[in-house]
This record gives C-alpha cells, sequence and structure tokens, in this order.
C-alpha cells in the first residue's frame, strides 16, 4: 500500500476483553478517584488514516462490576438528584450500543444499572468532550434489585426532580451541566 497517497482507507474490528478501568485510570486526570471496574467492548471501524477523527463505526461495550460515580457527569447526576451517601446508589455496570459518525459516539440504549434503579441514557459525547444526553429511570425488577425499599424512594425522588421532564446532561465530561427537559 502506498502510504503517500491522499486517500488511505482502513477498517478494523477492535475487542477489548476485561480491561481493568482501575489501571487505565492511572493514564488519565481520574488517576485520585475511586474508578473501577472491567470494560468490554467490539467495535467495528472505518474511516482514512489522514484524518482519525472522522472515523465512522459502530459497536457495542459493557462495564461489569464497576464503581462509576467518580466519572465526573455521573457525580453530577449524583449531586442533582441529591443522593446523600454515594455508598447508598452505586452505579456497578454500564452497557450500550453505539454508532461513531460526525465526531461523536452517539448511544439510543445506554443503561446504568446499580441494585436499586437504573437510568436510561440517549444522547452523544462529542470528542470534544462535548455531551447531549436525556436520562430517565428505568424499571428494575423485584428479582434485580437488592433493596426494594430504597428503589422505590430513589424512582419517587428522580420523578419528582424531574416532574413531567426528562433530565438532561450537557456541557462537556469535565464541566457537566443537569438540567430538565419539559415534556410536550
Amino acid at each position: 500500500t502506498d502510504v503517500t497517497k491522499d486517500k488511505m482507507p482502513y477498517a478494523a474490528k477492535i475487542i477489548a476483553e476485561t480491561v481493568d478501568l482501575s489501571l487505565l485510570k492511572q493514564a488519565t486526570t481520574m488517576r485520585d478517584k475511586e474508578f473501577s471496574g472491567t470494560f468490554s467492548s467490539t467495535a467495528i471501524v472505518h474511516g482514512e488514516l489522514k484524518s482519525l477523527q472522522d472515523v465512522k463505526g459502530q459497536g457495542t461495550f459493557l462495564v461489569k462490576d464497576g464503581y462509576l460515580w467518580a466519572f465526573n457527569p455521573l457525580a453530577k447526576l449524583r449531586d442533582f438528584l441529591f443522593i446523600p451517601r454515594r455508598q447508598i446508589l452505586v452505579f456497578k455496570e454500564a452497557q450500550g450500543d453505539f454508532t461513531l459518525h460526525d465526531r461523536r459516539l452517539f448511544t439510543d440504549n445506554l443503561v446504568l444499572r446499580s441494585d436499586i434503579i437504573a437510568l436510561g441514557c440517549e444522547g452523544s459525547i462529542g470528542f470534544d468532550k462535548t455531551l447531549d444526553f436525556e436520562i430517565t429511570p428505568v424499571p428494575v425488577t423485584a428479582e434485580e434489585t437488592k433493596e426494594p425499599k430504597l428503589q422505590d424512594i430513589f424512582s419517587e425522588n428522580f420523578a419528582k426532580i424531574a416532574g413531567i421532564a426528562i433530565v438532561t446532561l450537557q456541557g462537556t465530561i469535565d464541566e457537566p451541566e443537569i438540567g430538565q427537559k419539559v415534556l410536550t
């Protein structure tokens, strides 16, 4: 292949299995925060080598056995929902499918799960760290929850705070902004 060509397409299948997030955080600005879990993902991507930011593709991911509150957008959401002690509500799992295009990662089925409540997230994260998400509670069955009374409290609080609205997550990863979007 001639690497001097203006256009040099690529296509790849990327598989990451059980990546330890506590080790990965050492290479980021989160190295002093509690953040853990195992990350797995499969993605199929394509684009031009001279323009890696314009990657296109799709994939799926899963975080298991995690402690995810240290991720700035989730910490801001915790504060917005008036969750007093982070040990009460710990998101241990995140999973969803995604597409990559227009320099953004899009998802319409991201679910964050704890033992008490699950949150459905739809939206995108830009390669420039911008956020644009809508968040709604997702029903958790009695078999899934270990704390049914707490589940009722958090679901009720989420509904009261959100009212007849959807909680929005915007801003950037470094400076997330939580708001409400009234349903019409």
